[in-house]
């Protein structure tokens, strides 16, 4: 089954590692700020129920806050692995009031959560910590079941007799809880917790169960082994993230792992026959999109100790030398990079995420053309067809090659809150190639927009609109403008 890649710099990285740890915050108390006021002037104590259309309503807002605070991974290739595993699962449903959506975050603890409207998150963190997709499958498939279940309605519900700052709590502490930022969590739910805190690790327990059972029964309709349920869960037991006194009980979303395990190896007693195992070359794809994301989001002094250990028990793992290719191209060491890439390809040939990074060298280097040779052959395939459109377009906008420039970069942005927001400033230059000044202006009023440049995409919108004759551009640009101002209106 297909998953559809001395002192001064010391002080330097300790400087961005705290201005992560900062961007993050700001993002996780946005969230729980909006979580909690939302819910209290939509959901006050009287109401006994969260109905379906209430939550939706619920979802929507908390979606747009947490978009915004930069943590959700928007890289297709890591992003597919969760949407396509998550789907598997989804498509063994009935009927369901919600859309199932899955996402990842850039968070480097070992969680997963759900919030209203079927919203399932996993942090990065979790991904790195496994070791085959049947046991990202088996957290999907758990997480899954709390949506199903109405879990989260009913916690919701909980509320009138547990604090509504308890459960922006809950999901702070889901974000914020690792070993490492013990004191940022414990500083978000301050003073807000102890009232409801019994009460709701009571309501949560009892649920536990509940979730595990269904999620088995999923997994057992699906390619994927329901093994990957109870190793995971031993993973997380094994990890201390839970049961463990160094981390609040607020921040174990998801306590009663002991008693949890040994109920699944209950269930897996009566179903012996139906516990299979995957094909190796799946879990080979999720081993290389797991070192992706090592290489990629990683510190990178971490992140090369760590493919450096993991290459001399293992130099022939391609997923090994891909991720920390990866790393090296993070860090502009191309030459270093293009060797563990080569190594990789001699022993996946024809891995299209390793025929894309090498493509990606090419087009750093200068030779498009070389690069092009390499996308026409991968451009099909489903993990990377995207990615693949993206470097297409600037390969053959090097070449001159305008027409199919535009093509394939417009499939990138056709996508919405696409990964490679640069799509709009090359499409912007084939316009100035083409002398369009309002397409030209336009696309890169969009561009700066996206990477929230607010000063230059409203001059550059402002200067499309003098131009621009596409009656639907010019309502988009209006529509950002008035964003922008609405946006700056707040601000002061």
């Amino acid at each position: 089954m297909p998953l559809q890649s001395l002192a001064s710099p010391i002080k330097k990285e300790k400087g961005d590692i705290l201005r992560t740890k900062i961007k993050n915050c700001a993002g996780i108390l946005l969230v729980c700020f909006f979580y909690v006021f939302s819910m209290s002037v939509c959901f006050p104590s009287k109401i006994s129920a969260l109905t379906i259309g209430k939550e939706k309503e619920l979802a929507k807002k908390y979606m747009t806050v947490f978009n915004n605070t930069g943590l959700i991974i928007k890289d297709p290739i890591i992003a597919n692995l969760v949407k396509n595993v998550g789907n598997e699962i989804v498509a063994t449903l009935p009927p369901q009031p919600f859309k199932y959506s899955f996402y990842v975050l850039n968070v480097d603890n070992f969680n997963a959560f759900a919030i209203p409207g079927a919203n399932i998150f996993v942090n990065r963190g979790l991904i790195t910590s496994l070791d085959t997709v049947d046991e990202l499958a088996g957290i999907l498939a758990h997480e899954t079941a709390h949506s199903v279940c109405r879990h989260i309605a009913q916690l919701i519900d909980k509320s009138k007799i547990v604090n509504i700052a308890t459960l922006a709590g809950m999901i702070a502490g889901a974000v914020a809880g690792s070993k490492g930022d013990i004191d940022l969590g414990q500083a978000l739910v301050m003073g807000s917790v102890a009232a409801g805190q019994s009460a709701m690790l009571t309501y949560t327990r009892e649920h536990e169960t509940e979730a595990d059972q269904q999620g088995f029964n999923y997994l057992l309709q699906t390619n994927f082994s329901p093994t990957g349920l109870l190793t995971s869960l031993k993973k997380i037991r094994a990890a201390d993230f839970y049961g463990t006194d160094d981390i609040p009980d607020y921040f174990k979303t998801h306590p009663g792992t002991k008693k949890r395990i040994t109920s699944l190896e209950i269930m897996f007693a009566r179903y012996p026959k139906k516990l299979k195992l995957t094909q190796s070359s799946t879990n080979h794809s999720f081993d290389m999109i797991k070192y992706r994301i090592i290489g990629l989001y990683k510190n990178s002094t971490e992140s090369e100790k760590i493919f450096t250990k993991l290459l001399q028990k293992n130099p022939d793992n391609a997923a090994y030398h891909y991720g920390f290719a990866l790393a090296l191209t993070k860090q502009l060491k191309y030459d270093k990079a293009s060797i563990h890439l080569k190594k990789a390809l001699a022993i996946k040939l024809f891995d299209p995420l390793i025929l894309l990074e090498i493509s990606n060298l090419y087009l750093h280097n200068g030779e498009p053309q070389k690069a092009v040779t390499i996308l026409k052959g991968i451009e099909n395939d489903p993990v990377v067809s995207s990615s693949v459109f993206y470097s297409l377009g600037q390969a053959q906008l090097e070449l001159g090659n305008y027409k199919d420039a535009k093509l394939n970069l417009k499939k990138v942005i056709s996508k919405p809150a696409t990964a490679q927001p640069k799509a709009y400033y090359y499409i912007a230059k084939v316009y100035s190639k083409e002398n369009n000044p309002g397409l030209k202006h336009y696309y890169l009023g969009y561009y700066y927009f996206e990477i929230k440049n607010k000063k230059n995409a409203r001059t550059h919108l402002t200067k499309a609109l003098e131009t621009l004759s596409n009656k639907q551009k010019i309502e988009k640009a209006n529509e950002i403008l008035n964003e922008i101002k609405e946006l700056s209106r707040r601000k002061n």
